[in-house]
């Protein structure tokens, strides 16, 4: 039986390619989420999915409506490790697979993502963390190593779809959660500062904060089901190409979200699900963005209890 939850604090904005090719809005969010034995280290993979439909009205140029349908996939391979009491040491390395199905273009773009490495500092005494409260900062920084120049046809294919953005970017989080008996309530936060790439392309900045009401049923000795739903929200700046606004990019919206995870000794296994009750994307008058469902499931083993 797990006899008590931890809390960890890696919420950070995603930096993958979350958008359409007509539209530039990469947003996007991905946490750690809770889990047992906060002094464990962890080794896991994590896979999540997201879709747009966009669409642009050239009815004015005898053109018709070009529509469009994207497909965001990526892989997240995802290390903890507790050098000691407070601090814990966060590694994501993503796999990116993006797939967009337009009227007159089919583009489908793979390869290695940026990775974050995130520095989390447990804030609240161990006296606080018997009386069940949680909280935790953070700090980190993105290393541009995915590709973000890919062309198609000659033509650079949109920023977005790229599975990097060639930018260093910083990030800082926090996660607080509070737990009384079987039930705990989580609220996370981050903001993700961009800067510009060697072509001057700068993402705007992103933040993003989820606040979850979580359910925790001890059954057998060996498992544990936790179950959670609440709300997310996330919002972007638009883009700039040197210090100018880029059109169709950035936003706001608003998911409602739940998920299920069932935990071993050493394991987690879950899923989550995310359902838009409200967007709004910046677009001119002739472009049309919708964000669809996103779905993510995770796999996490857990070793070397300190």
């Amino acid at each position: 039986m797990i006899k008590k939850i931890g809390l960890l604090a890696t919420c950070v904005v995603s930096f993958s390619a979350f958008g359409c090719d007509v539209c530039g809005c990469s947003l996007g969010g991905f946490s750690q989420g809770v889990m047992p034995d906060y002094s464990s280290h962890f080794a896991g993979i994590r896979y999540q999915y997201t879709g747009f439909y966009s669409q642009v009205d050239h009815s004015s140029l005898n053109q018709g409506i070009e529509k469009s349908n994207d497909l965001y996939q990526r892989m997240d391979f995802v290390f903890r490790y507790n050098p000691g009491r407070r601090f814990k040491l966060n590694l994501t390395i993503p796999y990116v697979v993006n797939r967009m199905t337009g009227t007159n273009q089919v583009i489908a773009v793979a390869g290695l993502g940026d990775p974050v490495f995130m520095v989390n500092y447990q804030l609240l005494k161990d006296e606080w963390i018997k009386k069940n409260h949680f909280l935790t900062l953070g700090g980190g920084f993105k290393f541009p190593l995915g590709r973000y120049s890919i062309s198609d046809s000659g033509q650079l294919v949109n920023r977005n779809f790229q599975p990097g953005s060639g930018s260093y970017d910083f990030l800082v989080g926090s996660n607080y959660f509070y737990r009384k008996n079987k039930n705990g309530i989580m609220a996370e936060t981050a903001y993700k500062m961009n800067t510009a790439n060697k072509v001057d392309y700068r993402f705007g900045n992103q933040f993003n904060a989820a606040v979850n009401y979580v359910r925790l049923a001890t059954g057998k000795k060996r498992f544990s089901l936790l179950t959670f739903a609440g709300l997310y929200v996330e919002q972007a700046a638009r883009h700039t190409q040197s210090e100018m606004p880029v059109f169709n990019t950035g936003g706001k919206s608003l998911f409602a979200n739940a998920g299920i995870q069932l935990y071993g000794k050493q394991m987690r296994i879950g899923t989550t699900f995310q359902y838009p009750v409200y967007q709004h994307y910046i677009t001119d008058n002739l472009t049309q963005i919708t964000a669809g469902s996103r779905f993510s499931a995770d796999l996490v083993f857990f070793f070397g209890k300190k």
